[in-house]
Formats: structure tokens, sequence, C-alpha cells
């Protein structure tokens, strides 16, 4: 795997995450450069998990990694406003999905 490849992957997740915080309405530079960050941490893991393990099982390791990600924890434990169990789970399915989403890019281009 080249560093090209691996900087193409970069600029595809990076475009996705980005997508998906303008979707959501999270358009200020703080959270472009969180959403970045999140591209960076994913496009490592991507190009580790192709460059050494092989592109088998990538599907459930993003997922999980997504599922992780969420923060399901922290929104378990009610502190006031809107904490129903059924936004979390919408919120860890959203955040898995665009995981997995993610892990598919990054297929296409490094694995």
């Amino acid at each position: 795997m080249t560093l090209g490849r691996v900087a193409l992957g970069f600029l595809a997740v990076t475009a996705l995450c980005l997508a998906f915080a303008w979707v959501a309405g999270r358009r200020d530079r703080r959270n472009a450069v969180v959403a970045t960050a999140e591209a960076l941490a994913l496009t490592l893991l991507g190009a580790l998990w192709f460059g050494s393990l092989g592109s088998g099982g990538w599907v459930l390791v993003f997922l999980l990694v997504g599922v992780l990600a969420s923060g399901m924890g922290e929104r378990a434990t009610p502190r006031g406003g809107d904490s129903s169990l059924a936004r979390s789970i919408r919120v860890t399915v959203f955040v898995a999905i665009r995981y997995a989403i993610a892990g598919g890019l990054l297929y296409l281009v490094i694995g």
C-alpha cells in the first residue's frame, strides 16, 4: 500500500465526515476539525486493517468501532433533556452506519 492510496483514502473519508457534519447542522470550524481528526483516525485504522490483516471482516470492525465511538454509555444515563432510549439507539445506529460507509470507502481506495 502506497502513501498516495492512504492519502486518497483520507481525502475520501474526510469528505464523507464533513458531509455528514454539514447535513447534521454542525457547520463551524471546531466541528470541521473534529470531523477531520475522526477521518484521520478511521484512515489509520483502515490502513492498518487492510495493510496487515487483509480485507476480511472489515464491515464488522468498522461497525463495532462506530458503536464504540457513538458514546452510547454517556447517553444511557439520564441527565435531563431528551435522553430517551429510542434517541440513543438512533444516534448509535447512525454513527455505526457512518463508520461502516467510511470503511467501505477505505476498502475501495486502500483495500
